[in-house]
């Protein structure tokens, strides 16, 4: 298992084989407005391009639905069709905002993990 973290809370986990992408926050320093009132988002750059990142991904993981943690970049960026996996009762919520890169291959709640 490989544990990578790019920034804020994007990481990459290289695990038995299979590439994931948590929570994607790829926009540029400074792109977005202030969280806190002090300073534009993200406070820092990306530690290389977006194509290193994206590079092997099989699928992303949304934690939750606030703006750092999949940003205008990661919803543009993403390969359409690339399974999105988030909360249970995230997914309409999530479908009916502007992030939605598309529909198909969202997943959430029991049925993401048959057993």
């Amino acid at each position: 298992m490989k544990l990578q973290l790019i920034r804020n809370a994007t990481l990459k986990l290289d695990y038995a084989g299979h590439t994931v992408l948590i929570d994607p926050f790829l926009g540029p320093k400074d792109s977005l407005p202030s969280f806190a009132g002090r300073a534009p988002n993200p406070l820092v750059g990306l530690p290389f391009d977006t194509d290193t990142i994206l590079a092997g991904v099989e699928l992303v993981i949304i934690s939750h639905l606030h703006e750092d943690h999949f940003d205008d970049t990661a919803k543009h960026r993403l390969p359409k069709g690339l399974p999105i996996f988030c909360q249970p009762g995230d997914e309409e919520r999530w479908f009916s905002r502007r992030h939605a890169p598309s529909r198909q291959g969202a997943v959430a709640g029991p049925e993401a993990h048959p057993t």
